[in-house]
């Protein structure tokens, strides 16, 4: 049995759809899973493959997510080497629809930073945190004896170096 559309969802099932595509700013580098693009006087260089996967952002505004690059000439592992310690900023707009853009056309979903990540079979996974939260799991400095012959207990907030470390329970 088939049915007759009306005139209006016949053209809408007929157009063409638009996929949303990201534009994706890693320091001073700019990629985008859409055409190659200049928005806004910044070039976005087209990068096949990019992915922005499991974005979250919580009830602060703090994002979370991974974004998934194409490593085969080893961009991405770069951008991990580069990252070490430091936190590297990530901002990332969502567009709709063909360009050329205005500057507000883009949607500015997450401005974070890198937190690591692994490369793996041509492909480099970038972990991404929110830019004002320290992420780190553990001091980055030695806190064993002969410095320490002794911890604080679990929940001990500890200042250094101009940071607030929180000792967590061991594993």
């Amino acid at each position: 049995m088939s049915r007759t559309l009306s005139t209006a969802t016949a053209a809408g099932t007929s157009t063409a759809t638009t996929e949303p595509w990201w534009l994706v700013e890693l320091d001073t580098l700019r990629l985008t899973d859409g055409p190659t693009t200049t928005w806004d006087g910044l070039a976005f260089q087209s990068l096949p493959g990019l992915e922005v996967t499991g974005l979250t952002i919580d009830a602060s505004g703090f994002a979370r997510g991974t974004l998934r690059l194409p490593d085969h000439n080893g961009t991405g592992t770069g951008l991990l080497l580069a990252a070490g310690d430091e936190d590297l900023p990530v901002r990332i707009w969502q567009v709709t629809g063909a360009g050329p853009h205005a500057p507000e056309d883009p949607v500015l979903i997450a401005e974070c930073v890198l937190d690591g990540g692994t490369s793996d079979d041509g492909w480099a996974e970038l972990a991404l945190a929110p830019a004002d939260a320290d992420n780190r799991e553990q001091p980055r400095w030695r806190v064993a004896p002969p410095i320490f012959n002794h911890l604080p207990a679990a929940g001990t907030r500890i200042e250094w170096g101009g940071e607030v470390l929180i000792l967590e329970p061991g594993a």
